[in-house]
């Protein structure tokens, strides 16, 4: 006679999964505070007259900032940003200083730490 086995519980553990799985696909308040740390990481490496372009980088009107529920955006939206960040003929690039790494290993905990709350 063949031996058989119960499968006991397997409705907790398929809930559980569902949860987690639900909490995966919304990530946008996850992001939002990943991105929050983010812009504390950005270091502007130009020396500005007025201040509009490293204000625009931390929060200012002419900042950059889009949240979804798979990653954010950062940038400014002032219009001679990308000659100051990217260069010109006559103008060395001078973007600024971002830690991705330690960007990516921050969101990544804070994804973790939402899904254990699952």
């Amino acid at each position: 006679m063949p031996e058989t086995a119960v499968a006991t519980g397997h409705h907790v553990v398929a809930r559980s999964l569902r949860r987690k799985g639900d909490r995966a696909v919304a990530l946008k308040p996850v992001m939002g505070r990943a991105a929050d740390q983010a812009e504390r990481d950005i270091r502007p490496t130009h020396h500005n007259r007025t201040g509009t372009l490293t204000r625009s980088l931390y929060g200012g009107d002419d900042q950059l900032r889009d949240i979804h529920d798979d990653g954010f955006n950062l940038g400014t939206q002032v219009s001679y940003g990308r000659f100051v960040f990217r260069g010109t003929k006559r103008m060395r690039a001078r973007p600024p200083v971002i830690n991705a790494a330690a960007i990516g290993n921050r969101t990544a905990d804070l994804i973790n730490q939402h899904l254990d709350r699952a």
